[in-house]
């Protein structure tokens, strides 16, 4: 946790999904990736509302330091990226080498943990054609684009532990220059 938050006592509430048959979105799990890699049909299944606070946050810092995860994606990002559409376009190379891939055009839920706050992020992670090629993008991202009060020239991280598959993903400000 950062020095000027205040430690969060007791469970955190979370929210549990109701039905899977109400839920449409996938959740991609290290296993869907492996086998996807290695020519196995993905089995997928669903999740519910955005975001969802979750509990065990200071293990997931602990690891973090422990340098159980890698950089896998860094992203500087642009004004589309923090406007309020809701989404980022993710770099090409980095998408398809650390990022579960993707058969078909519907979405992939990626859950991540946030480096500061006890949240789980849940973003849709997908592609769009684009001439010959895919664009991949992470929708879902408004309100964390809002929450870490995140603008263009500011980046967004991810960090990926290769053993379990676990994500974390940062939002970290550009450093501000004075004249």
């Amino acid at each position: 946790m950062s020095a000027h938050m205040p430690p969060m006592e007791g469970p955190l509430p979370t929210k549990e999904p109701e039905a899977p048959e109400d839920m449409p979105a996938r959740v991609a799990t290290i296993k869907d990736e492996m086998d996807a890699r290695n020519g196995v049909e993905l089995k997928c299944e669903t999740v519910d509302a955005l975001p969802e606070l979750k509990q065990g946050h200071e293990s997931c810092a602990s690891k973090f330091n422990s340098g159980e995860y890698q950089v896998i994606l860094r992203k500087e990002l642009t004004k589309s990226d923090v406007a309020n559409v809701g989404r980022i376009v993710l770099p090409k190379k980095d998408a398809e080498a650390s990022l579960p891939p993707l058969c078909e055009r519907d979405p992939v839920i990626l859950q991540m943990d946030d480096m500061v706050l006890p949240i789980t992020w849940k973003f849709k992670y997908r592609f769009w054609p684009n001439n010959k090629s895919r664009m991949y993008i992470l929708d879902s991202t408004s309100e964390f684009v809002k929450t870490h009060g995140l603008q263009a020239g500011d980046a967004l991280i991810i960090y990926k532990n290769p053993v379990p598959g676990k994500y974390i993903v940062r939002g970290e400000k550009a450093i501000q220059q004075t004249n």
